[in-house]
């Protein structure tokens, strides 16, 4: 009799250990909304990933993960960064590192290359995105319009976005196994200039 109460109790502990355990899977963020840092955004989906922040030099980076087998082309003129007062800016180039130490290649647009990923400067806005409120990348007739987050949030998911492979057979298995939930809105936007 012995035994079997503490074969229950083995079990009920184990039990209660394994659904803790289900339960936290993915769950990352418990504080509330207001907490988000719009230093910090992302769009997640299974055929693009953008991710914005600044570097550790103050710069504000964006970056690109094409997990399709099309080219992606980002205007700078469709990066469009909405301040805290209400206006809406747009860089006229793009700032490119090639690599060297303070080297960089300033274009209008940048090509993203299917299965690859890309990081890339707005260039002449660093002072005033200081105080943005959100970012929206349009690209052909859509709307990318970016999530802000937590800095820990932003930080997790690129680290499980780093692990996925770019010539996966299956980019949203890989996201359920991951825990990475989509991110952002994707709207229609008319058609490009």
């Amino acid at each position: 009799m012995e035994t079997f109460r503490l074969l229950v109790l083995l079990w009920l502990t184990l039990a209660g250990i394994f659904a803790d355990a289900a339960a936290q899977i993915g769950v990352i963020e418990a504080k509330p909304e207001e907490k988000q840092d719009a230093h910090c955004q992302l769009y997640i989906s299974d055929d693009v990933v953008f991710s914005f922040s600044f570097n550790v030099s103050g710069s504000p980076i964006i970056n690109v993960i094409n997990y399709t087998d099309r080219e992606l082309i980002i205007d700078a003129t469709g990066l469009s960064f909405r301040l805290a007062d209400r206006r809406e800016v747009q860089p006229t180039l793009l700032r490119i590192a090639t690599g060297l130490p303070g080297d960089y290649l300033y274009r209008s647009y940048v090509t993203i290359r299917p299965r690859s990923a890309f990081a890339i400067e707005p260039n002449g806005l660093d002072e005033e995105l200081k105080q943005m409120e959100s970012l929206s990348i349009r690209m052909g007739f859509f709307n990318y319009k970016m999530e802000p987050v937590r800095q820990e949030i932003f930080d997790v998911m690129l680290d499980r976005l780093a692990q996925v492979n770019l010539f996966s057979k299956s980019i949203r298995r890989d996201f359920r196994e991951l825990s990475i939930p989509f991110k952002g809105e994707k709207v229609r936007a008319g058609f490009p200039d």
